[in-house]
């Protein structure tokens, strides 16, 4: 079974590439998460307001650059693609495209919500509801995306319950 999603991506200045292995996320947890941090503001095990918040940012960034980029190794006629019928054809990486800019743009404004809380501020209600627009366009994707052990891995690699 996958304990994540690994990646080889290049550094500025650095030769060659670095092997990053993405931990395995869990999209209602962001969620849970956001809730618990509504409710229980400036508990100081949780590190603060802040820092949870930017932490689900982080989250929700990693989970975003996942998918999309497990999309793209899928379109058809891509190197990494599996053969059709399991390949996202051109028209189906357009719409998708489309939703994860969506998604982007709204995790673009999470991260401006977060750098306005003030120090011992609560966090703005608008998050959650950011958050489960997110969610609702990651889930457009994975839904569109055919069966292939490719989605399988993303799909383990950011909710492992099966969302249970």
């Amino acid at each position: 079974m996958p304990t994540g999603f690994e990646s080889r991506v290049p550094f500025p200045n650095w030769k060659g590439t670095t092997m990053i292995r993405f931990p395995r996320y869990v999209i209602p947890a962001i969620l849970a998460l956001v809730a618990l941090f509504l409710f229980v503001p400036g508990c100081a095990s949780l590190g603060g307001v802040r820092h949870v918040a930017t932490v689900t940012v982080v989250t929700s960034h990693g989970i975003l650059a996942l998918t999309q980029d497990t999309e793209k190794s899928l379109v058809c006629g891509v190197a990494t693609a599996p053969a059709p019928p399991a390949c996202v054809t051109a028209s189906v990486h357009r719409d998708n495209s489309a939703q994860l800019a969506k998604a982007w743009g709204y995790e673009g404004d999470i991260e401006r919500l977060v750098r306005a809380i003030p120090a011992g501020g609560v966090v703005p209600p608008d998050i959650a509801t950011l958050l489960g627009q997110i969610n609702s366009a990651i889930d457009k994707v994975l839904a569109a995306i055919p069966g292939s052990t490719q989605k399988t891995q993303l799909v383990v690699a950011i909710n492992p319950s099966g969302g249970k």
